[in-house]
């Protein structure tokens, strides 16, 4: 889409969302996400959804660009938008999925595994049997959530995964502070229980 026509095409969704997007916080967006003055359907979806569950977890029917900033700006609002997604798993799975996800990064350029990974590499990284992987993957798949895309395997072969964009990045290395920082928290707390015992 052009800028404009994904001002509209946010400003139609947004309110068919029950919410309404101040065009200063459009324009913002727009600008971080557009290439060369053009921008894709799957950063306006992965940003509509993240707004919307912004707006859901403030109870604000219109969004400003003082709240998104507040919030953190993109990275701040996509690591939220990802912890609340793998928070509904638990914390040993929700730990390998991480680490699948972090698989289909290249880190050293911050640019996505374009080919993705089949579910079977990503279940031995993520320590996960693979019917259950597969079931936490295409949650994440999903079109309610969009923090994965499914692409279309050869006949016989395993399904393939792959980020379905660069800026979830940024907002993945933000979420590895947090679960180092829990992690850590988990072992010194276990280790007073030790010596307590």
């Amino acid at each position: 889409f052009t800028v404009s026509q994904a001002q509209e095409v946010m400003g139609t969704l947004a309110s068919e969302g029950g919410f309404s997007i101040e065009q200063e916080l459009i324009r913002h967006v727009l600008d971080a996400c557009a290439d060369h003055g053009l921008v894709s359907s799957v950063d306006i979806g992965i940003t509509i959804l993240v707004l919307s569950e912004l707006a859901r977890e403030r109870s604000t029917d219109q969004l400003t660009l003082k709240l998104y900033l507040q919030q953190g700006g993109d990275q701040g609002i996509l690591g939220n938008y990802v912890e609340h997604q793998l928070a509904r798993f638990g914390e040993v799975e929700r730990q390998g999925i991480f680490r699948a996800l972090f698989s289909l990064a290249e880190l050293d350029t911050d640019q996505r595994v374009a080919a993705g990974r089949n579910i079977e590499d990503l279940a031995q990284i993520a320590e996960i049997p693979l019917q259950h992987l597969r079931r936490s993957l295409q949650f994440l798949a999903s079109p309610q959530v969009r923090l994965l895309e499914l692409l279309e395997p050869r006949p016989g072969e395993f399904e393939v995964y792959r980020l379905p964009h660069e800026r979830l990045i940024p907002a993945l290395r933000r979420l590895t502070k947090t679960l180092s920082s829990e992690a850590e928290e988990a072992s010194r707390t276990l280790e007073r229980r030790y010596r307590v015992w």
